[in-house]
This record gives structure tokens, sequence and C-alpha cells, in this order.
């Protein structure tokens, strides 16, 4: 199996950029992991009623279920001697836009927005090779994510 690709587009003037592979776009940014691709968020468009009269409740079921949204979060490693500015870049080039994620490991697209404080944690050095280690937490904007065609 080839190595994985991780790719983000963003949603610019009413359309979607080209897929961008970040780890090639952005020098000594490296994946390092990612969860809540799989999650689903509550139902919530499903209402039920509760009766008296009646032990069954009685629901309410529409033809397209609707979610809450759930988290995703990454965790992205920066390394080399310009880790600090393409950690800033690439902060500043996700910021304030809708994107989609989509990786050829687990072929699933999801459309998502970051919201939450990004909070690096210490430097960490790795023998004599230093590194920054970052959770970025997403908003999934669907509620959950689609399979990649």
């Amino acid at each position: 199996m080839d190595k994985p690709k991780f790719y983000i587009s963003r949603y610019i003037n009413s359309s979607w950029e080209a897929d961008t592979d970040i780890e090639k776009t952005f020098s000594g940014l490296h994946y390092a992991k990612c969860d809540g691709l799989d999650r689903f968020g509550s139902v919530k468009n499903v209402y039920s009623e509760t009766y008296a009269e009646t032990s069954e409740l009685r629901v309410y079921i529409p033809e397209n279920v609707a979610r809450e949204n759930t988290d995703i979060e990454f965790e992205f490693v920066f390394d080399g001697e310009n880790r600090r500015d393409t950690y800033h870049n690439f902060v500043d080039w996700m910021s304030g836009k809708k994107l989609r994620y989509w990786d050829t490991l687990r072929n699933r697209v999801a459309e998502m927005i970051l919201i939450e404080s990004i909070e690096p944690e210490e430097e960490e050095l790795y023998g004599s090779h230093p590194f920054i280690r970052v959770p970025f937490k997403f908003k999934n904007l669907k509620g959950s994510t689609e399979k990649k065609v």
C-alpha cells in the first residue's frame, strides 16, 4: 500500500478549490492522527410524544434525518527548521474558511470549519530533532461523513 495522502480543500467565492495535499504543500507538516471521522451526531429531527391514555410512544420520523454536528480532532506535527512558520501559515490558510477533508486511508469526506482555539503542546525533542505537536478541533458541518466517490 502506498503512503496515505491527506487532502483539504477550501470553499472560496462560492466554489471548492482544488484539493491540497497538505503534507506536500506545507513542508514540515505531518499528519499524526484523526478522531471523529466515523462519528454520527444525534438525530435532531425525530420527535416523540407520550400520552397518558396509551403506553405506545408516538413518533414522527422525517424522510431525511438531520444530525447534530460532531467534532473532528486532528493532531499534526510540525518539524524542520521552519516548523513555526509552517504552523502559522497552515493555521492562516485554514482560518475563516469552510473546509472539505478527505484522505486515501479511509476515503471519507467531511465538511468542517475550524472554530476552536488552537493550543500547541510544548516543543518536543526526538533525539536532536525538535518538533511541535498541535491538536486541531474542527466542527463537522453535516454531523456525519460521506464516502469519497
